[in-house]
């Protein structure tokens, strides 16, 4: 075997590997004849690029041409991409559904008045159509099965923070003192299973792409 064909019987084997990916460091043996005896020659795979050293110091490595980059596989799968852009739409809903209403509750609280003014219940109502847009999302939006734990406990904090839309708005048109209450309820607890959702999305991030 020529120095040139072993040269590229090694750039053939690193071009295989780097068209499967490579997620942790590696070494191939190749062995060849070279000037009528064995020699080996070792071609190590890592994150950081690719080398090849010869048994024989009198045979060349020619190298790869062109350069080749080696990369990690992908950590997250295009469907789990795709997955968390729309269930990150339902978060930005909600982060600043739940910000208006906070300013606008304690608005109300500070001023009863408010519940008469057009201008105070046409942004709540703004509020509250945001929060439902959230939960309208997460209800159509199917996860993939790494996230499914967690997408169950959005789903269920969703139905809570809906439960707390309906009884909020109740309150608002025929001023039922129990519907308030009942809002109170449900707004507590849909805000608790939102933050653990949120845990449980986190956590699983760190695991996957650490």
């Amino acid at each position: 075997m020529s120095q040139k064909l072993i040269a590229a019987v090694a750039i053939a084997l690193f071009s295989i590997t780097l068209l499967i990916g490579v997620a942790k460091a590696e070494d191939y043996i190749i062995t060849a004849t070279a000037n009528g005896k064995p020699i080996t020659i070792t071609v190590s795979i890592t994150e950081d690029g690719v080398t090849a050293k010869s048994s024989d110091k009198s045979v060349q490595i020619l190298g790869v041409t062109p350069p080749i980059t080696v990369t990690k596989p992908p950590t997250l799968t295009n469907p789990e991409i795709n997955y968390l852009t729309s269930i990150g739409e339902a978060v930005d809903l909600y982060t600043s559904s739940f910000a208006e209403n906070e300013r606008l509750m304690g608005a109300l609280s500070a001023n009863p008045k408010l519940m008469y003014s057009p201008a105070w219940m046409k942004e709540m109502q703004s509020a509250l159509e945001d929060m439902l847009s959230a939960a309208e999302i997460v209800k159509n939006t199917i996860p993939p099965k790494r996230f499914a734990s967690a997408h169950e406990t959005l789903t269920e904090a969703s139905k809570h923070l809906v439960g707390y839309v309906y009884r909020i708005a109740t309150f608002l048109q025929d001023y039922d003192a129990d519907a308030f209450d009942l809002a109170v309820q449900e707004v507590e607890i849909g805000v608790t299973l939102y933050q653990q959702a949120m845990g449980e999305y986190e956590t699983l991030l760190n695991v996957i792409t650490k």
